[in-house]
Formats: structure tokens, sequence, C-alpha cells
């Protein structure tokens, strides 16, 4: 498999403390540019993931770029091993992302999913800098403009006025309060959610004026009404209380999803929005 040659070695940052750009200080609790870990969480990637952690190199050459890879049974490792630290591990994507976490030694943790694209990372350390913000998110946008996708997108929208993100939006924290905090709830499903919910409560949230495109590969393996049905019965049954073990069974009914490409359009921009 061809992949893009592999960048200069490693910035310091890459296992080791990562200096924060300085900026000047405002009146409103701005501090310093906090540094930033990218984690890029992956399964079954390897189509992908070189091109993806060169993108986020780019972007942040002084980030930190770690990969939660998530026992991929296909060559995710090997691929993304010249770009990133990988961390393997065999649970829950949230137990992975913790265990990607720990390895982190920078100010914020941005937690990407290896098939979103972001094409704004240095907004997240500016975002950050304002020190009363805890955390936060991006905008969800998907990588189909089909109404179906729109109406999809203005829901997350919606849902992310009040906190609740998806893994899907680019979830990002100080690594501090996410310490704090104990990580993301090793369930099978709905982690991210109870993790963001709880976020709000340590301080003010950032829904960004960037957006995360994501996949719809999985929307039109299982057709995307059918998806949408599912999604929606299990936010209900887990505002009433449903164990995410069940509420995992009920997702995993779809199967699983497949290969697809890199989204090519730019992210729309929208105002900042902080709550």
């Amino acid at each position: 498999m061809n992949r893009p040659n592999p960048p200069a070695p490693f910035p310091r940052g890459e296992g080791e403390d990562v200096g924060a750009h300085s900026c000047a200080p405002s009146d409103h609790g701005q501090s310093p540019l906090p540094s930033l870990a990218i984690i890029i969480a992956a399964r079954n990637e390897a189509h992908r993931i070189a091109a993806v952690l060169v993108h986020y190199r780019a972007l942040a050459p002084d980030a930190e770029l770690i990969v939660a890879d998530g026992a991929s049974r296909d060559a995710t490792a090997r691929e993304a091993l010249p770009y990133a630290r990988i961390v393997t591990g065999k649970g829950s994507l949230g137990a992975n992302e913790n265990l990607a976490a720990a390895a982190a030694t920078a100010d914020v943790l941005l937690f990407v999913h290896a098939d979103t694209h972001l094409a704004d990372v240095e907004i997240v350390r500016q975002t950050m800098a304002d020190t009363h913000v805890v955390g936060g998110a991006y905008r969800l946008r998907f990588d189909d403009d089909a109404r179906v996708y729109q109406m999809m997108a203005r829901r997350a929208d919606q849902r992310s006025l009040v906190g609740a993100y998806t893994g899907d939006q680019g979830i990002f924290v100080r690594r501090a309060v996410f310490t704090q905090l104990g990580g993301f709830p090793t369930w099978p499903l709905m982690e991210d959610v109870a993790f963001s919910e709880r976020l709000r409560g340590e301080g003010r949230v950032a829904l960004l004026d960037a957006e995360a495109i994501t996949s719809t590969r999985r929307h039109k393996a299982q057709g995307p009404y059918r998806l949408i049905g599912r999604v929606m019965l299990i936010r209900l049954l887990y505002r009433f209380g449903a164990s995410p073990a069940f509420l995992a069974r009920l997702w995993r009914r779809g199967g699983d999803v497949v290969p697809d490409r890199l989204p090519k359009a730019p992210p729309m921009m929208r105002e900042q929005e902080v709550t």
C-alpha cells in the first residue's frame, strides 16, 4: 500500500512535555496558548490512517499525535507507526481513549475519530487559552449534503448547545479536568455523551466556530433512516436508564461498516458560541 512519506523526526512533545506557544495575556482570563495532544481513535483503518496523521501533523507541527488503536485486525498500527505514538487497547472505545490519554503530556486533549475530518485544530488551543473554558466540541457536519444528513447535523448542534456531544464531533478537554473526571466511562456505548454531560458541570464549555466532517459510511451501509431510527431509540432508552450493555447490543444489530474515502469538502465556519 502506498502511503505518504514519513515526516521529519517527531518534534518536541512526542513523548515529552510540550512547551506552550506564548501569546500576550488579556484581561479576560486569557493565558498563553496551551499545548495540544490529538488522540485519534481507530479500528481497522489501515486504508486511511497514514493520510489522517500526515494531515494533523501539517496542521499542528508541535502537537502530540497518539493513535488509540482498538486492537485492529488489519495493518492500522503498522501504517500509523511512522507518524504517531500507538496505544493499543482491547476494551471499549472509551477505555482505549483513556489509555491513550494517559500517555499524553499536553495541556489539552483533542479526541477525534479516524473517519472524522478536522480542518482546523489551532482553534482548540485558541479557545482553551481562556482559562474559564474547560472543554467543548466542534459542530457536526457529514460528508454528504443530502437533506437527511443536514437534518441530523442540525439535531446534533441543538444537543450540543446543552453540552451533549458525541465522539464524532471532536471533543476536547483540559487534561487536568479529564483526569479529575476519571476519563470516559468504559461503557460499550454512550460514553461520549455521559462524559460531555459531566464536563459541563466543571465549567464553561465551547461549541466551536468550525465543523467536524464525519463519514456517512455507516448510514449508507444500513440505510440512513433506519440508522436514524435506531439512534433515536437508543437515546430515548438511555434517558430512561437503559444499561449501556443493552444499548450496545441494540446498536450492533446494524452490523459492521464499510471502508470509505476521506471527506474532501472543507468545513463551514459559523460564529463561536460559548455557554
